[in-house]
């Protein structure tokens, strides 16, 4: 009988969506649609201002969703990072001749 290996860590994202788009993805960009569809319905808000109100929260939908850095990997999982490390207690050694 022949044996394979097969690879136990994946590094891809599955695409679900036509083959082009990640469930992640998909998330990202649906939960700013709703949110910008809240927005545009405001309806005492002047087109302007609702589109200003828009702006930064599809910018960052799409920007969590599709930018991949080289070095650091996706952009929600470095934040997601940066937040723990700012979170974690630091232990600050005391330099001197102790050591």
């Amino acid at each position: 009988m022949p044996r394979y290996d097969v690879p136990m860590e994946f590094d891809a994202e599955d695409k679900i969506i036509g083959g082009k788009l990640s469930l992640r993805q998909v998330a990202y960009i649906g939960v700013a649609g709703l949110i910008d569809t809240g927005i545009w319905f405001l309806g005492f808000l002047p087109a302007a201002v609702r589109l200003i109100l828009m702006a930064p929260i599809t910018v960052g939908a799409l920007g969590m969703a599709f930018f991949e850095h080289p070095e650091h990997g996706r952009l929600d999982k470095f934040l997601w990072n940066y937040y723990r490390y700012i979170k974690r207690p630091k232990a600050y050694v005391r330099g001197g001749d102790s050591y």
